[in-house]
């Protein structure tokens, strides 16, 4: 910290501000989280900084802080016990560092937290009850990861979220029961990914419509005579697609996708499962 220079030709911002309690360092190329911030801190701003790494503890006198910007740093590791003590802490935004993994138990006492961002970094898989804790966030982003596995309950505990970003990573496959714990959840980004097929009705008891995103360009090249049940929600309007529709594998295309009744594919999903 000592002799921090400014990274940018504008004029970083050093300053807290003791009637807003806003702490705010943006701009400089230290490589920690200063030591300095005051415990009755509402607010902390750090983005654009060379931080690279949370340790244990690092905000735990911060009792009374609501949110926490560390976005555009160059964080690295983040210790499960890093965010021990923010007990009311309800938005977090890790946008655009390098952060490998998360461990279980890293979000065990952000109980209040409602958002949650982590796009952008380099996390390869999400490990069975690594989001404990935050029963109350509406919205999450992990998007722009390099994700390819997600243990089946990784989502376990996330009962009021509403909607899942998981777009641009490296998923080719999604587990029947993944999204069973997110009782709450009516928009999904599934776009970008390496998918070919989702299990049958994996949207089932999720509120109606439900908003979904699976385009992929050039990734994402569906079997689509495996989402019949997709196309019969769609029509039925019980699915709507946020922007494209699916883009088929080889020559098809999903709205001349010839489905047959709807009866009479639930009825052969219901023999062949």
């Amino acid at each position: 910290m000592v002799g921090a220079r400014c990274r940018y030709s504008d004029p970083c911002i050093d300053e807290y501000n003791p009637i807003t309690k806003v702490f705010t360092k943006i701009g400089w190329d230290f490589n920690e989280v200063p030591s300095d911030i005051p415990g009755l801190t509402v607010g902390v701003s750090l983005q654009m900084n060379d931080i690279i790494a949370l340790p244990a503890g690092v905000f735990s006198h911060l009792s009374q802080c609501t949110w926490l910007e560390l976005q555009q740093n160059e964080i690295y590791t983040v210790d499960k016990d890093a965010f021990k003590g923010l007990v009311k802490l309800e938005y977090l935004n890790l946008d655009r560092n390098n952060t490998l993994a998360l461990e279980p138990g890293t979000f065990s006492d952000l109980s209040e937290c409602k958002q949650l961002y982590i796009p952008r970094n380099k996390i390869t898989s999400l490990a069975a009850g690594v989001f404990r804790g935050l029963s109350k966030c509406t919205k999450f982003d992990i998007g722009v990861n390099d994700i390819s596995y997600i243990d089946k309950e990784a989502f376990a505990g996330l009962w009021g979220l509403r909607e899942l970003y998981l777009h641009d990573n490296e998923l080719t496959s999604i587990d029947r029961d993944l999204f069973a714990p997110l009782w709450s959840m009516w928009r999904m980004r599934l776009s970008n990914n390496i998918l070919t097929t989702l299990p049958a009705y994996i949207f089932e008891n999720k509120p109606r419509p439900f908003s979904l995103d699976i385009h992929g360009e050039d990734r994402n090249q569906w079997d689509c005579s495996s989402l019949c049940w997709l196309k019969h929600e769609e029509q039925h309007g019980t699915i709507t697609f946020i922007k494209s529709k699916p883009v088929c594998a080889g020559d098809g295309d999903w709205d001349s996708l010839d489905c047959g009744d709807k009866g009479d594919y639930l009825h052969f999903i219901l023999n062949n499962c």
